[in-house]
């Protein structure tokens, strides 16, 4: 009996990733996120057949946004490791507080995602589960903390990447492969890309920080609360006596702890836990900003969060130093103030929400996904008969040129596109 895949979004593009997979049988939702970047938000499309399963590879909102929606017409199960499932839980409820507080409406409701957590299942690691006539086995994809890559067999093996590194981090250990595969789904986010090396990326920001520190100025590091706090944290422990952690990164922190069986130096991560300042209240904030210190703050793009405060403070003082640790995408407040020098945020009714920034800034690249060397290194060790690329801007390119590299079958699907397996 023939498997096909129906990509309802992903693909060709970088956000709402979904793809069903179907044996006539049963059908399984591989992620059903949502595009942030886009005004207004944007969501896959609506499954026409009923969902048996949903498999988030993790719990970024572009994979796992949208997953409550499905529960407006039915109780599929959730299959996900437990750290997926608590941090899916943590950034969904977010997004209900944060579109409250806005006045705006999802197109699910507290019901949804409580409903949702219901008929959540936890998985391990090479653990493999049948689901219909399929059997599914989760693989440490390195992305994030609990991060999940699928392989799928039947009579063919099928394996999905979600979003995937191969190499180690001071957080994370690089991700874990099968021996073989038939057909390859692979993320291209970074498909024309080198990324800078992880020890430079380390150094130069260490060397920014004690700058900071040694003026007793700020050093201000907007971040992601899932992967990257955590990360910083630990590249930064020499420092962690001046560290204040502030907004979401908080709950996400002792989330990943508790869960500590994935990351690698937890124990490490416990000693500086101990060691930095927990930002509670306002007063604590006024403090930071008076003594001087690093702040680790979200949201990572600058479109919400206590980074607002900090900027609304500090935006006039050139000795602050603003360092950004990743991608910035295109069109946010964070993306735009490093092009233009002016803080812009229409989100911020009645506040100070237009300013220049005379804050010195520098972009680091602390990516969480593979480059174009991993991507083809996966390729390479996983053999597939055919390559099928998606979550990136230019698929059709990196398809191509797995095409003329490898010798095999490669292409990069559109949205509503079904294909045989």
């Amino acid at each position: 009996m023939e498997i096909k895949a129906t990509f309802l979004g992903g693909a060709g593009e970088v956000g709402k990733s979904s793809i069903m997979i179907s044996d006539n049988k049963t059908n399984i939702m591989l992620d059903y996120g949502v595009k942030l970047q886009e005004e207004p938000v944007e969501y896959p499309l609506l499954p026409r057949e009923k969902i048996d399963v949903v498999i988030p590879s993790h719990a970024h909102l572009d994979h796992s946004g949208a997953v409550p929606i499905l529960f407006k017409r039915g109780e599929p199960k959730v299959i996900a490791t437990d750290l997926t499932l608590e941090l899916s839980y943590l950034l969904l409820n977010d997004s209900l507080k944060i579109s409250k507080k806005r006045r705006e409406r999802l197109p699910f409701s507290k019901r949804d995602l409580k409903s949702m957590m219901r008929n959540s299942t936890p998985i391990r690691y090479r653990t493999p589960k049948k689901i219909g006539g399929i059997k599914i086995e989760l693989f440490d994809a390195g992305h994030i903390p609990g991060s999940a890559s699928i392989l799928m067999s039947k009579e063919k093996k099928i394996f999905y990447t979600g979003d995937i590194k191969m190499k180690d981090s001071r957080l994370l250990n690089g991700c874990s492969l099968p021996d073989k595969t038939d057909v390859l789904i692979i993320e291209s986010t970074y498909g024309d890309k080198k990324q800078p090396k992880r020890e430079d990326e380390e150094k130069k920001l260490k060397r920014y920080v004690r700058e900071a520190l040694t003026n007793n100025d700020i050093a201000l590091i907007p971040t992601f609360a899932v992967g990257r706090a955590q990360e910083i944290l630990l590249v930064l422990e020499e420092f962690a006596d001046f560290i204040a952690i502030d907004g979401m990164a908080k709950q996400a922190t002792e989330i990943i702890y508790y869960y500590k069986r994935y990351i690698k130096n937890s124990e490490k991560l416990k000693k500086i836990m101990k060691r930095i300042t927990w930002v509670r209240n306002m007063r604590q904030r006024k403090n930071i900003i008076r003594k001087g210190g690093i702040v680790l703050t979200t949201a990572g793009m600058l479109g919400g969060g206590p980074i607002i405060f900090y900027l609304q403070e500090l935006h006039d003082n050139p000795k602050t130093k603003i360092l950004f640790s990743g991608f910035l995408v295109e069109d946010t407040p964070g993306y735009n103030l490093l092009k233009t020098g002016v803080y812009s945020n229409e989100e911020m009714v009645g506040e100070k929400n237009n300013f220049k920034v005379k804050c010195e800034m520098h972009r680091l690249d602390f990516s969480a996904h593979a480059d174009r060397e991993e991507l083809l290194n996966i390729i390479k060790k996983l053999s597939p008969k055919k390559v099928i690329c998606v979550h990136g801007d230019n698929p059709k390119k990196f398809a191509k040129d797995v095409e003329e590299i490898f010798n095999i079958d490669a292409f990069a699907p559109k949205i509503g596109e079904e294909i045989v397996l």
